[in-house]
């Protein structure tokens, strides 16, 4: 494949912009959903995230919030939801989600890919001049994530 589009959606945010840097000329343009690339989209709700990473000690883990749990995995779909409008949500999704990730040692991997955002967070600048350089064609995907039903 000569050239290609590129979705850029959250974790894979890293691997899409790496594309892009690596062959600015192949990409078509990107479908960006939720996936950050600028220090803006970060805010406050990083900043333990970013005392962990300077640090990665136990202490600083500990200070977390804790979010990789069945409970967390649920919040990935229907967190910020009003309650009425959970039960229009299939919980197969969750529950089939936590019943892989809560398998022997994937929980630490999902933790590690986390703490590897890291690095993505420090090529922002490299993904501002390549925005900047090529202009590539954009279609960011914007609002709110869940459909939103009448009451």
């Amino acid at each position: 494949m000569d050239q290609f589009f590129l979705y850029v959606h959250d974790f894979g945010s890293p691997v899409a912009y790496a594309l892009a840097l690596k062959y600015p000329e192949r990409v078509l343009g990107l479908i960006i959903q939720n996936g950050n690339a600028h220090e803006e989209g970060l805010g406050s709700a990083w900043d333990l995230v970013r005392s962990y990473w300077a640090e990665p000690t136990p202490e600083n883990r500990a200070k977390l919030p804790e979010w990789l749990n069945f409970e967390g995995v649920k919040h990935t779909y229907v967190g910020g939801i009003p309650d009425r409008l959970v039960p229009f949500f299939a919980p197969e999704g969750w529950h089939l989600d936590w019943e892989r990730m809560s398998q022997p040692g994937r929980v630490e991997i999902q933790f590690r890919i986390f703490s590897d955002y890291a690095s993505h967070v420090d090529r922002f600048p490299e993904f501002a001049a390549y925005h900047r350089d090529h202009q590539p064609p954009a279609l960011p995907a914007l609002g709110a994530a869940r459909p939103v039903l009448p009451d």
